[in-house]
């Protein structure tokens, strides 16, 4: 089978990689293991062909260059966002036809998360395989927990472009049930549940460390974006809090400030990071040859999403065995078993989430090597299970029932 993937992320050993990029990763080289053929079509500054072992990647040049101007002008960056959006999906489609004519594709896939709702704009037109979507977000959930404007005219048309993908879409599929509950109840469209596979291989640890002041023992640990939807400001506040009864102990942002709703909180933990040294760390994103180690060291690893989509970062903490405190009703339920694997905390509870932590602060040796050791053991469990084997199965599905529509048609 050869199979496609578009995409704006995929990892590459000089650069750190977020969840979308990790599960293509991980996905493509079961899929080539499995005698597979594998297409990356990744949405890039530059158009360019290159082999990644058996894995072939297509970079498509989707840059579109505006006058500076345009960006003073609300009618203007309106328009220009809109264009950029379309431009971008004519690229795909072309690049898409054009590698179709000299190795056929069998079936595409493409992210249904923001800013990537209109990929699919002209492959769903005349298309010569199969079309389907993998939820990786919400986007009108992710709008609203984030509080950007809906309002925006931009956001509107792409949002009403994202609704028309969704049911035109041959298939669709996510790793986590309530996202999928949302968007089918939604949407009306049926959402089929296939969890994220684990890495493949042994996770090879390095000895290298970051080049930045490291915390001293016990820390806490945030990677992800600092974003309302991850929870990023329950996660300062909540430290904020602990480490001022605390002050043993510290913790480690890990992350990208952007200019956002979240951007309030911060600000606030760069000034700490001046103020107090010895407790506030930050860093921007690491490879993870070198976050893993700081993974197996960290007291736990904070993680009090509103809303997240099974991520691969709990999954990733999990195989090495660190403690991490999630929350209910936020898809991090789908992974911990409280008390057992982990900890969860009430959903936008700063309290709640400061109970966690306090909990596991405070845990005696025995108590937290007896649920490192449960975590493992899960961790067992989910690797047995044929994660990339039901991926395939529903490949199949989708084909047999496309060629079938083409027979009737």
């Amino acid at each position: 089978m050869h199979i496609a993937f578009v995409t704006s992320e995929y990892p590459s050993p000089h650069r750190p990689a977020g969840g979308l990029a990790n599960y293509l990763k991980k996905t493509a080289t079961e899929l080539q293991k499995r005698d597979h053929q594998v297409t990356i079509f990744l949405l890039s500054s530059q158009d360019s062909s290159l082999q990644e072992g058996e894995v072939t990647i297509e970079e498509i040049c989707t840059a579109t260059v505006f006058p500076r101007r345009f960006s003073k002008i609300p009618v203007l960056r309106i328009i220009a966002s809109i264009a950029t959006n379309i431009h971008t999906a004519w690229q795909i489609k072309k690049r898409i036809a054009k590698n179709n004519k000299k190795e056929e594709i069998d079936i595409i896939q493409i992210p249904l998360m923001p800013h990537a709702g209109t990929m699919a704009l002209f492959l769903l037109r005349n298309r010569s395989a199969p079309l389907i979507g993998r939820l990786s977000f919400d986007t009108i959930s992710y709008n609203k927990i984030n509080r950007n404007n809906i309002r925006n005219i931009s956001y509107q048309v792409t949002t009403m472009i994202e609704q028309f993908q969704l049911k035109k879409l041959d298939g669709i599929f996510g790793p986590c049930k309530k996202i999928a509950n949302i968007v089918q109840n939604r949407e009306k469209v049926e959402v089929r549940v296939i969890r994220t596979p684990l890495e493949i291989t042994e996770i090879a640890l390095s000895n290298m460390r970051p080049e930045m002041d490291l915390p001293d023992q016990p820390f806490f640990l945030y990677f992800s974006q600092f974003e309302l939807f991850k929870g990023f400001d329950i996660a300062f506040e909540a430290s904020r809090s602990l480490l001022a009864r605390h002050p043993h102990a510290s913790i480690l942002f890990l992350g990208t400030p952007k200019a956002n709703c979240a951007s309030k909180w911060a600000n606030e933990l760069l000034q700490l990071t001046k103020t107090n040294k010895k407790q506030f760390k930050y860093n921007p994103p690491i490879p993870k040859n070198m976050l893993y180690p700081l993974i197996q060291q960290c007291t736990a690893v904070l993680m009090p999403a509103r809303l997240d989509n099974y991520p691969n970062s709990c999954l990733e903490a999990q195989m090495l065995g660190a403690i991490v405190i999630g929350t209910y009703d936020s898809g991090l339920d789908e992974i911990i078993i409280p008390g057992n694997t982990g900890f969860l905390a009430q959903k936008d509870n700063v309290q709640s989430f400061i109970k966690g932590m306090e909990f596991v602060l405070t845990m005696r040796d025995k108590d937290r090597q007896k649920m490192q050791a449960n975590i493992l053991a899960h961790i067992d469990v989910i690797r047995k299970e044929d994660r990339v084997g039901a991926l395939l199965s529903y490949y199949d599905e989708i084909i047999e029932q496309y060629h079938e529509r083409q027979t009737v048609n």
